[in-house]
């Protein structure tokens, strides 16, 4: 596992991020163990083994990120902290790695293992950038599907032989035209579609061992955030965010220079010790940022959305779409639906104000309405909302 930063907001030297704080994401390659509400499972401590940072420049986002990537450890690598202090970015990605152990064959550990400048996070290709905190435990087994299934240009595009990069080239693969700007509902639907195309994958080998998929993706306008784990009694990696009108690192201390909401921070762990400041986000969602084209410094909205949800709601269309081809599907379709009726049943009886929120149940995170979502509606409930109406819609379909 790794650790890293997402940041999407007001411009903000680089160094404010990534060296400066009490728990900058280059303190935390040499010690990652501050991830309140989440156990040492899945945070590994020390994340040495090369480290990345992207960061894209106003007016030449379609050009894609700049990236500094080294296979040494970021806490002594000087040349990351001069750049730091000289770079300023509305859209910055940051990651320092722990190699993984996924692979059930000694080959495949190795190379997946392996530290080298192709494997150090941030990925990229075109104006697209991504990174990935976790492991696909099967992927030495469907590896060769993966790239099987990928268009010759995807296929082409990966430099590398990790899991994430594989992960990567297959969101890719669901994107048509890398010319054209893509709402944030098309990348949505990028990412559950790999997502999908992975686990089924995984299927086909008979591989039922729980992945972790925290990712990163973003087009330089965009951002899609996942903390997510297949598995109804496991945690995902740790993730965190805060929001702000924007922020300001003195003396160590991180902090938002406004309650606003137009600048966006999530991070494996959290920037400062001031926990209150920070919300992890529940396990298996989405968060997805978008910006503005007129005014690309500026976060223009905000959702969670729950993954499971999403993924069973898209399996019912798949299966829908079959009925008119398989006889005996009507069963199956109904059983679905039915399912998907009594998530939005149970979540309706949950979203009422009338307890507090003391955090996502260990077995159903997906099913109550996260501290994210009941800090928006306080907000409109008292008419502060700067970054436009937040949505709701999603979780109940």
């Amino acid at each position: 596992m790794c650790r890293f930063l997402v940041f999407k907001g007001r411009r903000i030297p680089l160094d404010c991020l990534l060296v400066k704080p009490e728990h900058s994401l280059v303190s935390q390659s040499r010690d990652a163990t501050f991830h309140p509400g989440c156990g040492d499972k899945r945070n590994i401590r020390v994340n040495g083994d090369g480290f990345g940072v992207a960061w894209y420049v106003e007016g030449k986002e379609s050009k894609g990120s700049c990236m500094l990537k080294s296979t040494g450890p970021a806490w002594n690598n000087g040349q990351l902290m001069q750049i730091a202090e000289f770079m300023e970015s509305d859209l910055c990605f940051g990651h320092v790695r722990a190699a993984s152990s996924t692979g059930n064959s000694e080959v495949g550990f190795q190379n997946v293992c392996r530290v080298s400048q192709e494997n150090c996070h941030p990925f990229k290709y075109k104006k697209y950038t991504f990174m990935h905190n976790g492991g696909i435990p099967a992927f030495c087994a469907i590896r060769r599907k993966i790239l099987g299934s990928l268009r010759d240009e995807m296929f082409n595009c990966i430099e590398g032989s990790t899991d994430s990069e594989h992960l990567f080239a297959l969101i890719l693969n669901e994107i048509e035209d890398f010319d054209s700007q893509l709402s944030t509902a098309q990348l949505e639907q990028a990412v559950l579609r790999a997502f999908k195309k992975l686990f089924g994958l995984c299927n086909d080998v008979g591989d039922d061992t729980p992945m972790s998929l925290n990712i990163a993706l973003t087009d330089g306008l965009h951002v899609v955030v996942t903390r997510f784990r297949n598995s109804h009694s496991q945690q995902p990696p740790s993730l965190y965010f805060a929001t702000g009108e924007s922020f300001e690192c003195n003396n160590g201390e991180l902090k938002a220079a406004d309650e606003g909401m137009d600048s966006v921070l999530l991070c494996s762990e959290p920037l400062t010790r001031k926990v209150e400041a920070w919300s992890l986000v529940p396990k298996n969602h989405m968060v997805i940022i978008q910006g503005s084209e007129q005014a690309r410094s500026v976060v223009q909205n905000i959702e969670l959305k729950s993954i499971d949800d999403l993924l069973a709601k898209m399996n019912f269309v798949d299966l829908n779409s079959k009925t008119q081809f398989e006889g005996d599907f009507d069963n199956t379709v109904a059983a679905v639906e039915g399912e998907v009726e009594s998530m939005k049943t149970e979540m309706e009886g949950r979203q009422s104000f009338r307890h507090s929120i003391d955090g996502p149940e260990p077995h159903q995170p997906c099913k109550i309405l996260s501290e994210l979502q009941i800090k928006s509606v306080r907000n409109l409930r008292e008419g502060k909302n700067p970054c436009g109406i937040w949505q709701f819609s999603q979780m109940l379909g």
